[in-house]
């Protein structure tokens, strides 16, 4: 709620324009915790959740508007993302594998 707050008054967002800021926030925020949580769970290690954590909050969420604006480093940049959710869907799996493989053998 203050998170619309902010952005009414200080911003100049109409209520519309904040709800959807934030509703956009939240879900983000809640894939993000459960994300973290599962590399958790699988790596056991709080330094690996911590160091994901952190590179999330240094990159943030990607600027696809001012991307898409610039007309000559448009497939590039797009490409770099496609190519970084690829990656990092690959390691998430293979780490997914290995902690099932790891159970099985107990």
């Amino acid at each position: 709620m203050h998170h619309i707050l902010e952005m009414c008054k200080i911003r100049g967002f109409s209520i519309t324009q904040a709800a959807a800021a934030a509703s956009f926030q939240l879900v983000y925020t809640t894939l993000f915790g459960a994300l973290v949580t599962h590399i958790w769970l699988l790596s056991g290690s709080t330094l690996a959740a911590i160091i994901v954590h952190a590179i999330c909050n240094f990159m943030s969420i990607p600027e696809f508007a001012d991307a898409w604006q610039d007309r000559n480093n448009r497939r590039s940049v797009f490409s770099a993302h496609i190519v970084g959710v690829v990656a990092f869907c690959s390691i998430l799996w293979q780490m997914q594998q290995g902690a099932e493989a790891s159970c099985f053998a107990q």
